[in-house]
C-alpha cells in the first residue's frame, strides 16, 4: 500500500474527499508532530482503516480503526513505552463508545466501564432497539442474511481466482483483475472471516465475527509477512481474552492471556527470529511492531 507524507495531500474546502495529485487518495498518510508519528489509511479519498501512533523511540503507542470517513469504530488500544497494554476502548458502528478498560503496568485491571449507546439501531420488523455491532459485519451473496446485524455485502473468497506459481508472486483476481477490497468466508466454526486485499495480495485489516455477529478477532495482515502488529480476541460478552503482538516482519514477540475478570494472567515475550537491517550501517536489529 502506498505511503505518503500527510502534507502532500489536498483537501478542498468544498469537498470531504482527500486528493493526491488530483485523484482521490488510497494509501497510508503519515504525519510527524513533536515526538509523535501518526498514520492513517485512506480508501478512495476517505479515512477508512487502521490509525496508529508511535512515540519518539518508534514504539507503537496506539492503534485503532476509522470508518465512514472519520468515525472511530471497533477497538482502540494503547500501550506504554515498555509495550504494556494500558487502555482498551470499544466503539460500535455509530461511534458510540461502549466499553473502556484500563490496566496498570503489572497487568491488573484498574477500571472497566460499560457505556449506554447514545444512538441506537432499530429492528425493522418490531421497532425495538438493538445493539449495534462493533464493526459492520461483512457477508457475501453466498451467505444467509445475518438478521438484524448491520452488515455490508462484499465478494466471497470463493469468487477470487489465484494466479501465479507457488514459488513466485501469487495474486488473487476478481473478475479477471487484481483485487483491491475486502472478501469474506465462513470457517468450520461458523465464524465469518474478513480479509483485505490490495492489488491482488492480502494487506490490511483481518476481522472475524461469531455466528451471532459479535466481533471476536481483529488484526492486521501485511504482505509478505502475514500477521503484524497487535492482534486481539474477545468472547461473546466483549471480554478481551488474548493479545498477540507481532513485529513488522511477522515475528510473534508478545503473548498475553486474560482471565474472566480482565486481569492479565500470562505474558510471554519471545525474541524475534527475523531481524531488520539498518539502512545505513547494515546492523541487524529487532523490527518495530508495524
Amino acid at each position: 500500500m502506498r505511503t505518503v507524507n500527510h502534507e502532500h495531500l489536498d483537501l478542498p474546502e468544498d469537498d470531504d474527499i482527500t486528493f493526491l495529485d488530483g485523484s482521490p487518495f488510497t494509501g497510508t498518510a503519515v504525519r510527524t508532530g513533536g515526538s509523535e508519528v501518526r498514520s492513517q489509511v485512506y480508501v478512495d479519498g476517505f479515512m477508512e482503516g487502521p490509525s496508529a501512533t508511535w512515540n519518539g523511540d518508534g514504539q507503537l503507542t496506539a492503534l485503532g480503526y476509522v470508518y465512514g470517513g472519520g468515525m472511530r469504530v471497533g477497538a482502540l488500544h494503547q500501550w506504554d513505552s515498555t509495550g504494556a497494554l494500558v487502555l482498551e476502548q470499544i466503539s460500535d458502528t455509530a461511534a458510540n463508545q461502549r466499553i473502556t478498560r484500563t490496566w496498570d503496568p503489572t497487568g491488573q485491571l484498574t477500571g472497566e466501564e460499560r457505556h449506554p449507546r447514545l444512538f441506537a439501531s432499530f429492528d425493522p420488523e418490531t421497532g425495538e432497539k438493538i445493539d449495534l455491532a462493533w464493526q459492520k459485519l461483512r457477508v457475501s451473496a453466498r451467505m444467509p442474511h445475518p438478521g438484524n446485524q448491520e452488515f455490508l455485502t462484499v465478494p466471497d473468497v470463493e469468487d477470487l481466482t489465484v494466479v501465479g506459481a507457488p514459488d513466485s508472486e501469487r495474486r488473487v483476481l476478481f473478475e479477471d483483475v487484481p483485487y483491491t477490497g475486502e472478501t469474506v468466508t465462513r470457517d468450520h466454526r461458523g465464524r465469518v472471516e474478513m480479509h483485505t486485499f490490495v492489488e491482488g495480495v492480502e494487506d490490511g485489516p483481518t476481522l472475524a465475527w461469531s455466528p451471532s455477529g459479535k466481533l471476536v478477532l481483529q488484526g492486521i495482515t501485511r504482505h509478505p509477512h502475514g500477521p503484524v502488529g497487535p492482534w486481539h480476541q474477545w468472547d461473546e460478552q466483549g471480554r478481551l481474552l488474548r493479545e498477540t503482538v507481532h513485529d513488522a516482519l511477522g515475528n510473534r514477540i508478545i503473548i498475553r492471556e486474560l482471565d474472566e475478570t480482565g486481569n492479565i494472567i500470562r505474558e510471554e515475550r519471545r525474541p524475534p527470529t527475523r531481524l531488520a537491517r539498518h539502512p545505513e550501517t547494515g546492523e541487524a536489529l529487532p523490527a518495530l511492531w508495524l
